[in-house]
């Protein structure tokens, strides 16, 4: 526009407000991850196969904010990349049985940004069917299939 004493703000700054809103919108809290995580377990049903399986626990990695407030102000230094499920272990029964345990946070027992094993669910596949999930399941199968897993 001719004469206008309007300013613009240069396309470089637009550019970096767009990805910065972008990189926030697709984060979320740890917190977060584990709630959603409970919830879509609390949708399982036994039976299902590991691909519907897999469909509804979610297999994206997630961007999680690990500085709270401070996500805002520098959020490239607070991003960690949250794999979902968190492990995959596999094991063969003496009778050639494959389970295969996939484990997802769910829990924060201690906030010291590490993720142990009693922080996570298992959710135990046999054969690539869902047969149950949790803990005492899988402790229970472990014991019924003489299997140790790591």
């Amino acid at each position: 526009m001719i004469g206008s004493s309007r300013r613009r703000l240069p396309r470089m700054y637009v550019i970096a407000a767009l990805l910065l809103a972008g990189i926030l919108v697709a984060c979320t809290t740890p917190a977060n991850l584990r709630a959603r995580n409970r919830g879509r377990i609390n949708q399982l049903s036994i039976g299902l196969v590991r691909d519907e399986v897999l469909a509804l626990l979610g297999t994206e990695p997630q961007w999680v904010c690990l500085g709270g407030p401070a996500c805002i102000l520098l959020p490239m230094l607070y991003l960690e990349r949250a794999t979902n499920p968190h492990r995959i272990e596999r094991a063969e029964t003496p009778d050639g049985t494959e389970l295969e345990i996939l484990f997802y946070q769910t829990e924060t027992r201690k906030a010291d940004g590490a993720i142990a094993d009693n922080e996570l669910t298992p959710i135990v596949l046999e054969d690539g069917r869902l047969v149950g999930w949790g803990w005492i399941f899988l402790r229970q199968n472990t014991e019924r299939y003489d299997i140790k897993l790591d």
